[in-house]
């Protein structure tokens, strides 16, 4: 059973239709994670900037750490669309 687990990732790995919608897994796990607090999501990420982000990562302005919460992408480079999951 583990074998053809350990066998499946490998062969995930070398597929090349591993696209995924990124936007669609982060908005359900955006729903997960807060819950029925979840149309108040922009409300508690400025709270939660304000009470424990700002203090300690003052450098991290509060329009890059609210996207970062709205669309679950940290750094972006160039204007690229992230359909691709790292495998790495």
């Amino acid at each position: 059973k583990e074998i053809d687990e350990l066998e499946n990732i490998f062969k995930s790995w070398t597929e090349s239709s591993n696209e995924v919608n990124m936007k669609f897994l982060w908005e359900q796990r955006n729903r997960n994670f807060h819950g029925q607090r979840y149309d108040a999501r922009k409300n508690l990420s400025d709270a939660d900037y304000h009470s424990k982000i700002k203090d300690v990562a003052g450098i991290l302005h509060i329009h890059q750490y609210q996207h970062w919460r709205e669309t679950g992408v940290a750094f972006e480079f160039t204007e690229q669309i992230y359909e691709h999951p790292n495998l790495s």
